[in-house]
């Protein structure tokens, strides 16, 4: 059995206030654009520089070409 322990890494928020949907929503998105991020794929990374590269694409392509559905795009925000 699989138990979520919350813990107060950065900040002081309350402990009410912490919730893990936030980063596994991140996650989610992350495994579905950059494949190098999916588990047992043939588009593995096999160095760390390949990995934080698609990562930081990923970020400016997210931040700066993305449109939402109001027609801007999340650096306007």
């Amino acid at each position: 059995m699989v138990d979520k322990i919350k813990i107060i890494v950065y900040g002081s928020p309350s402990i009410d206030e912490i919730k893990t949907t936030d980063i596994e929503n991140v996650n989610s998105i992350f495994r579905e654009i950059i494949g190098r991020l999916v588990r047992k794929t043939k588009s593995h990374s096999k160095k760390k520089l390949k990995l934080v590269n698609a990562v930081e694409l990923f970020q400016f392509y997210w931040n700066f070409m993305d449109m939402l559905p109001k027609r801007s795009i999340p650096a306007m925000i």
